[in-house]
């Protein structure tokens, strides 16, 4: 799996990983974010590595299925993408209101 696979995976995995079984979010969280291998992960749940393996595969579908019809890594991205800009446009010249104003135009515009 490529290092982008991952990163996009870990972050569905925080935002939809309550929406998994309790199991798939473990699984996947040790394969994803502590770099664990199947046979790691298999010998520590008593199970085999095509049956980790078989869960890794589902669980990623499911937040891939949970992104496509909600959007929520790509719209948090996108606010993350330009609270930046917008702080070095107003932070620094000490306008908190108006700061406030377009973070909060960003959220409406994203439907929040």
């Amino acid at each position: 799996m490529k290092v982008n696979d991952v990163v996009r995976l870990s972050k569905m995995l925080d935002v939809y990983g309550g929406l998994l079984t309790t199991k798939q979010r473990e699984i996947l969280n040790d394969y994803l974010n502590y770099d664990e291998g199947l046979s790691e992960i298999a010998d520590a749940g008593s199970t085999t590595r095509q049956a980790v393996l078989d869960i890794v595969r589902r669980a990623s579908a499911n937040l891939e299925e949970y992104e496509s019809k909600l959007g929520l890594v790509n719209k948090l991205q996108f606010v993350l993408d330009k609270i930046p800009a917008i702080c070095d446009k107003y932070v620094e010249k000490d306008k908190r209101d108006a700061f406030i104003k377009d973070v909060s135009s960003l959220f409406e515009t994203l439907g929040g």
